[in-house]
């Protein structure tokens, strides 16, 4: 059985920098011999990724080629200059090359405009099981249907697929369908293949000293004759202490807790807070080939959760609104990114993703909460840090980076050739919570202290209080001649405090009030600067 991951090798610090900024990818250390180290993982992993020269690659892969199956090969040069498919698929060949700003050789994306199968479910830390992924793919990459059913597991990778798809979903369980997404253990056709999403919890009650062979034996027992899926385990739950589960529990990625209560089923749905679907079942003196006097005894139930566990810590990137001069992070931000919520994006970064036009900040916590990358494209990272406290966010788990940039503030001051670098303020009249009062503080003191002032989001349709009272506020404590400039997108009007027109201003337009040192002179083809 393959392994999802993928697995990157590389025997140089520079090369493990590289790799390193591959998120989904697992970065091995070669400890020894590294052709008796990739034997092994020839046979489990689904793709290996070398940082290595090319020949150096060809000779290490070379005896392997005559097996049957076989992993996919992409290698990246040592300069980090190209990324080479190399052998099998090479859907992955872009990606990375787009990660590490290099050249893909070889890159092949499915026409169709959907990301390969075997890649679905990586975002969500589903294990990919058996199947002839290569053979789904072909079909894939020549528009014709392809039949899905999904037991379990989150939907919403769904909304990543583009609007005229070649999926056909079932929604029942049929022999047709060509991809299975289920917590099942099932015969597969030639032409099927399967993901494991992880929501099976197993209670486990048994003794501390219980050899590690009869516990991992009982574990796969109790699937087996359930007909689930071992791939599909998210963490176990035990009562006591116990060293040994929890070496096998970090060994297979699965979660390990200690529960209340000595029943196995009761242990079961505390970790899954789902339905019961194994009940408990006692498995004695069970003979392990590895360890033959192993003697106990090991009581297992298994539930399953209507959500699957995704195994990453999460991630919130919060990006300034302006895409039209991407940095480098800000790039890599919203290409590994499995969620990006932006008001207007770029084609780029929509391959493959879940991409929301109307940011949801409490959807963009709860999507990061759960494991998932999440980009934000927006101004406003006190709200979602306002959010995030609100759901008991302790500075971890997500992560949240907010990323340096040309903010819309700058943008507009570009577009009236003003530097807005210091003596300057911004007031946002409705993207907060506070109340009138103290907006017409803060508009208050700016006057007062003869900044220069950025007002965004000045009113809407039912609501222009804050908008007329800080024009009065601003008319007392200035010349009603002051330089006022009105931005909304390309179109600027520059006028004065005392002749500014409410019905020319909306919520998308940005407000620019001078100081007193403020001087606006006409250009040829009629804008202020």
């Amino acid at each position: 059985m393959r392994n999802s991951q993928v697995v990157g090798i590389a025997v140089t610090a520079r090369g493990r920098e590289m790799l390193g900024q591959i998120p989904w990818l697992t970065l091995h250390d070669p400890i020894d011999d590294l052709k008796v180290e990739l034997a092994q993982f020839w046979q489990k992993q689904n793709t290996i990724v070398f940082c290595l020269p090319l020949e150096k690659v060809v000779k290490l892969i070379a005896p392997y080629l005559e097996q049957g199956e076989h992993p996919t090969v992409i290698a990246v040069d040592m300069t980090a200059q190209y990324v080479i498919s190399v052998l099998g698929t090479s859907y992955l060949v872009k990606e990375i090359a787009d990660l590490l700003h290099a050249q893909p050789i070889g890159a092949d994306v499915t026409t169709a405009g959907i990301i390969p199968a075997d890649r679905w479910g990586l975002p969500w830390g589903w294990r990919l099981g058996k199947g002839d992924w290569q053979a789904i793919n072909q079909k894939l990459e020549r528009g014709e249907r392809v039949g899905v059913v999904q037991e379990v597991g989150s939907e919403l990778w769904k909304r990543a697929l583009p609007a005229h798809h070649p999926l056909l979903f079932y929604p029942e369980p049929d022999d047709q369908a060509e991809v299975f997404i289920s917590h099942r253990s099932r015969q597969l056709q030639a032409h099927q293949g399967q993901w494991h999403p992880r929501v099976l919890w197993l209670g486990v009650v048994c003794a501390p000293d219980t050899p590690p062979g009869l516990l991992l034996q009982a574990i796969q027992t109790a699937c087996q004759i359930n007909h689930l899926s071992d791939l599909a385990i998210a963490g176990v739950v035990t009562a006591e202490p116990n060293d040994r589960l929890a070496t096998i529990a970090q060994q297979r990625g699965w979660v390990y807790r200690q529960g209340d209560g000595e029943d196995a089923e009761a242990l079961a749905m505390q970790g899954a807070a789902g339905q019961l679907v194994a009940p408990s079942q006692s498995f004695q003196r069970l003979v392990s080939l590895a360890e033959p006097h192993n003697q106990g005894s090991v009581t297992i139930a298994i539930a399953l959760s209507p959500q699957e566990y995704i195994g990453s810590e999460g991630y919130l990137g919060i990006i300034p609104n302006q895409l039209q001069a991407l940095t480098l992070r800000e790039r890599e931000c919203l290409l590994t990114a499995t969620v990006i919520m932006a008001e207007s994006l770029p084609g780029e970064f929509r391959y493959g993703k879940i991409v929301e036009t109307q940011i949801n900040y409490p959807l963009a916590v709860s999507l990061a909460k759960s494991g998932l990358r999440v980009a934000l494209v927006n101004d406003r990272a006190d709200l979602v840090f306002a959010h995030l406290l609100d759901q008991g966010w302790q500075g971890r788990h997500p992560r949240v980076e907010v990323l340096p940039g040309v903010s819309a503030v700058q943008t507009i001051g570009a577009q009236l050739g003003i530097v807005l670098q210091e003596n300057f303020c911004v007031i946002n009249l409705h993207g907060g919570q506070a109340g009138e009062g103290i907006l017409q503080r803060r508009v208050e003191a700016a006057a007062l202290s003869d900044l220069v002032i950025v007002i965004l989001q000045p009113c809407t349709p039912y609501r222009l209080t804050p908008l007329i009272l800080s024009l009065e506020i601003l008319r007392h404590y200035r010349s009603v001649t002051t330089p006022v400039a009105l931005v909304k997108g390309e179109n600027v009007t520059i006028t004065q405090l005392k002749d500014i027109d409410l019905r020319s201003i909306d919520r998308d337009t940005t407000l620019l009030i001078g100081n007193d040192f403020t001087q606006f002179f006409p250009r040829n083809e009629g804008r202020g600067t």
